[in-house]
């Protein structure tokens, strides 16, 4: 909301437009003094009423909108803080809940598996045995091929040298 500093120039005009009892509703009238006895400052809205209304009752020029606000400083004020309800308190609190209990079964679910169904069906012997499988394949496979490469070596031998001048020629 933008409000104006109160000059001498609007006080006049304020002070002209309640006496002449040109401002009909009560409401603004006591907004108005108001305004003129606690604030330093008049909402851009009363000053328009206020110039609207002496301009239309004939009074001079001096009692436009722009020679009011002229010699005025313009005072920015911010949006009163909203207040929040219980209600909505109450519907913020679960939702961060629901937000850190997300966050938790994200983080913990590389840690453990998702279903437990899957531990205890696979527990026992079974599984160490698939394990230990899987591991002596792999051992085996390890040592076929290293046997592969010795043996290729030993057949094709011939070629294979570790004399420098032999292996230049």
């Amino acid at each position: 909301m933008v409000n104006f500093e109160i000059t001498p120039n609007i006080l006049a005009a304020a002070a002209l437009a309640s006496k002449k009892s040109l401002l009909v509703e009560s409401w603004f009238k006591e907004y108005l003094e108001t305004y003129e006895t606690q604030f330093s400052s008049i909402p851009h809205f009363i000053l328009a009423i206020i110039s609207e209304t002496l301009i239309q009752d004939n009074y001079p020029i001096i009692y436009s909108l722009s020679y009011l606000t002229c010699g005025s400083k313009m005072v920015f004020q911010g949006p009163k803080p909203r207040v929040k309800s219980p209600e909505l308190l109450a519907i913020l609190a679960k939702i961060e809940i629901e937000n850190q209990n997300k966050e938790y079964n994200r983080m913990v679910s590389t840690v453990l598996p998702q279903n437990s169904s899957a531990i205890s069906s696979m527990s026992g012997i079974g599984h160490e045995l698939k394990e230990s499988t899987k591991v002596l394949t792999a051992i085996f496979n390890v040592l076929l091929s290293v046997g592969a490469v010795v043996t290729a070596i030993l057949y094709f031998g011939d070629g294979v040298s570790t004399d420098i001048s032999v292996v230049g020629i």
